[in-house]
């Protein structure tokens, strides 16, 4: 990372499972509860990462989702 930082930006299949089970309360995932849930892994995956807002955190996580950028494009000085 910039500065010679280290960071690491991990998104376990626990992460990801306990986020669509918080957006959809316990039940099966609506429609309209998608978008939150990607929000919440991506602020799960990405947020240690010094100086990533919320923001930030869920476009790189998108990126990342959709073959747009690796991690270490995402996280400017590599992960």
């Amino acid at each position: 990372m910039p500065g010679g930082g280290k960071g690491k930006a991990d998104l376990t299949w626990q992460d990801a499972s306990a986020a669509f089970q918080l957006a959809a309360g316990g039940s099966a995932l609506a429609a309209a509860d998608y978008g939150a849930a990607l929000a919440m892994c991506g602020m799960v995956k990405y947020g240690t990462v010094p100086g990533f807002g919320p923001q930030q955190q869920v476009e790189g996580f998108l990126a990342n989702l959709s073959g747009a950028k690796d991690e270490h494009a995402v996280i400017p000085g590599g992960v």
